[in-house]
């Protein structure tokens, strides 16, 4: 199924705005703190709502995401992160938004990943 950009992007802000509510996981992550920031106007300037984001700063948060997994447990709102980053960069990549250096480390990681558990790369 092809991610469709609207449905990713309301995806990301509500992600965005769950998290900058809560902030339980806000001790696990790196990325977290850059949202915070983004959203509360410490890099923009003045405070502003995560469905204000402009779309690079969304591509920002969600390039820094490590897909780490540390969020996960401790999150009370059943968030997974790096599930959405992932459908957020396959998005991305569908929709051509993604640098084509990026798009090609991705698919090289991916085979790497079968290979290492004995599957055929295709």
């Amino acid at each position: 199924m092809r991610p469709d950009e609207a449905t990713v992007r309301a995806e990301l802000t509500e992600w965005f705005d769950t998290c900058n509510g809560c902030r339980a996981c806000a001790p696990r992550c790196p990325t977290f703190p850059l949202m915070f920031d983004l959203i509360e106007g410490q890099v923009a300037g003045s405070p502003r709502e995560a469905g204000d984001l402009f779309v690079a700063e969304q591509d920002r948060i969600i390039d820094l995401c490590t897909r780490c997994g540390a969020c996960v447990p401790t999150c009370p709102h059943g968030i997974d992160a790096p599930v959405l980053a992932d459908r957020a960069l396959a998005m991305r990549r569908v929709t051509g938004q993604l640098p084509w250096r990026r798009g090609v480390a991705e698919r090289v990681r991916a085979v790497a990943r079968r290979v290492s558990v004995g599957r055929s790369p295709r």
